[in-house]
């Protein structure tokens, strides 16, 4: 068994650049995360499958607007808030409770990608680097929830 998440694909080509001693992630492993599953058993990964293949929803675009820093050290691109995001986030939730699939994260969802990692940076230096990037914007893309990795 392995930890699984609902995810959109995150594809823009743009991305701010990280400081020396960051370490980037590859830009094939970069998505925004809808749902963190966790562990789960063939047959628990067969239920959430079947639950969002029975989503119903059209693709949309977001935007990444500005940079911060979660947990310890996690370099992130927030995504401005859209409705439709959230509202397929909701909808996916709703359908893996209906199943009975345990989900696990935050009560208040901030969609964001994980850029790389920064805990080699002094604290100090943080601050700085999520106040020089606050104004990056990416293009739009358009995402596709079909995928549990």
């Amino acid at each position: 068994m392995g930890n699984y998440f609902f995810a959109l694909p995150f594809s823009s080509p743009a991305l701010p650049p990280l400081p020396p001693g960051a370490v980037a992630y590859h830009p094939a492993d970069l998505h925004i995360t809808l749902c963190f599953l966790g562990s789960l058993s063939p047959q628990q990964l067969a239920r959430a499958q079947a639950a969002a293949a029975g989503l119903h929803w059209r693709p949309f675009a977001v935007h990444g607007h500005g940079v911060d820093v979660f947990g310890e050290g996690a370099l992130v691109l927030r995504i401005a808030h859209q409705r439709q995001l959230v509202n397929l986030r909701n909808q996916l939730a709703r359908a893996l409770t209906a199943g009975n699939i345990p989900t696990f994260g935050q009560p208040k969802y901030r969609p964001h990608v994980t850029c790389g990692r920064v805990k080699a940076l002094e604290p100090s230096l943080l601050q700085p680097l999520v106040a020089a990037h606050d104004a990056f914007t990416t293009r739009p893309f358009a995402g596709n929830p079909a995928a549990v990795v």
